[in-house]
C-alpha cells in the first residue's frame, strides 16, 4: 500500500484499477485484477487512518447516544399505536430541511434520530434503531445499499402500521436507497407532532403543535 502522505491517483479501467503513485510520471501498477474495481479501490485506499477515524466517530456517537437517551428520551412520550385508523401523511419528504433542529440532528447524528423514532413508534427500541442505522450508513461496507433497502422495508412497514399510514413496499425501498436521511427526518417530525414534544439542540425538549390540531409543524417558545 502507498504511504498515507503520498498523493495517489486512481484510474478505473474495466475490472482493473490502475494506481498512479506519482501523477505526471509513468509509475503505474495494477492491483486486484481479478476483483471488481470498487473492491480494488477500497483495498488500496483503506489504511490505519480510516480505521482510527471510524473508531473515534463511533465512540463519539455512542457517548452522544447515551447522553441523548438520558436527557431527552426520558422526557419524550411514546406514540399510542393501538387501533390506528388509516390516514394520509401530512409531513413532506424534505420538510426537515426547513426545520433547523431536525436538520442538524439528522445531519450530525442520524443513528440517534433513527433510534428515537424506533423507540417512540414501537418498532425495535432505541438502541436497536441506533445500532442498525449506524451499520446501514457505513460507507466502507460492501453491499450496504442492499442491507439498507431491506432494513428500511422492514422498519418502515412496521412504522407505518403503528402510525396509521398505508405501507408501500416500492416507495419504502426507493426512499431507503436514495433519501434515507430525509425519510428519517420526516419520521421524527411526524412522531414529534404526534406526541406534542420534540428534541432541540442541544439535548433539550421543546413543545410543538400537535398534529391533531394542525397540519403544520411549528415550534412554540417553551422548552424544558
Amino acid at each position: 500500500a502507498c504511504p498515507l502522505d503520498q498523493r495517489v491517483d486512481t484510474i478505473i479501467s474495466g475490472n482493473d484499477v490502475h494506481i498512479i503513485d506519482n501523477p505526471g510520471s509513468n509509475d503505474t501498477h495494477i492491483i486486484n485484477s481479478n476483483s471488481t474495481a470498487v473492491e480494488a479501490a477500497w483495498a488500496e485506499r483503506s489504511g490505519p487512518a480510516d480505521v482510527i477515524g471510524s473508531a473515534i466517530h463511533l465512540v463519539i456517537l455512542l457517548i452522544f447516544a447515551w447522553v441523548f437517551k438520558k436527557k431527552v428520551m426520558s422526557k419524550l412520550p411514546k406514540v399510542n399505536t393501538y387501533d390506528r385508523e388509516r390516514r394520509e401523511r401530512k409531513v413532506g419528504l424534505f420538510a426537515c430541511c426547513s426545520n433547523l433542529d431536525v436538520c442538524l440532528h439528522t445531519t450530525c447524528c442520524l443513528p440517534v434520530v433513527a433510534g428515537k423514532v424506533s423507540e417512540q413508534s414501537g418498532v425495535i427500541g432505541y438502541w436497536g434503531g441506533c445500532v442498525m442505522a449506524t451499520i446501514v450508513t457505513m460507507p466502507f461496507l460492501l453491499g450496504v445499499e442492499f442491507l439498507r433497502c431491506f432494513w428500511r422495508v422492514y422498519t418502515v412497514h412496521q412504522y407505518k402500521e403503528n402510525m396509521g399510514y398505508e405501507p408501500d413496499l416500492c416507495n419504502s425501498c426507493m426512499l431507503g436507497l436514495c433519501c434515507y436521511a430525509c425519510e428519517i427526518g420526516r419520521e421524527t417530525m411526524e412522531v414529534d407532532a404526534e406526541v406534542g414534544k420534540a428534541p432541540a439542540c442541544c439535548c433539550k425538549v421543546k413543545t410543538v403543535e400537535s398534529m391533531a390540531d394542525s397540519s403544520s409543524y411549528d415550534y412554540d417558545s417553551s422548552s424544558e
